[in-house]
C-alpha cells in the first residue's frame, strides 16, 4: 500500500489573499477555489487549502523543499511586500516569515 500525504487546511483572515500570496511567492499556479476553499498545488501534488475563519489564527509551521536554483529566485522577490528571512543551515535552504501576510 503506498501512503501519500494529500493536503492540509490553512486558515487565514483572506483566504483568497494568503493562498494568492504562496503561490506567487512559490512561482506555483494561481489558487482554484474548491468549496470554501483556495486550492494551492504543489508540484508534488500535495495541496494546501486555505479557508477563511474569523478570530485568532493559531501558528503553523510549514516547510517546503525547493531546488538551488529555485530558492535563488525566491532571493529577488520583492522583499517590500513582506518581511522574511534566508538561512542556509545543515538542512539546505530555508525561508522564514518574520510576520504572517494575513496579519
Amino acid at each position: 500500500m503506498a501512503i501519500q500525504f494529500n493536503h492540509t487546511i490553512l486558515y487565514a483572515h483572506d483566504s483568497e489573499t494568503s493562498a494568492a500570496f504562496l503561490a506567487e511567492m512559490l512561482g506555483l499556479p494561481d489558487p482554484v477555489r474548491w468549496g470554501p476553499f483556495r486550492v494551492v498545488k504543489t508540484d508534488n501534488g500535495t495541496n494546501l487549502d486555505y479557508m477563511d475563519v474569523n478570530g485568532e489564527i493559531t501558528r503553523q509551521h510549514y516547510a517546503f523543499l525547493v531546488e538551488e536554483s529555485d530558492f535563488d529566485d525566491l532571493k529577488s522577490w520583492q522583499k517590500t511586500q513582506v518581511d522574511y528571512l534566508l538561512r542556509r543551515d545543515i538542512l539546505g535552504l530555508g525561508i522564514f516569515f518574520r510576520q504572517l501576510i494575513d496579519g
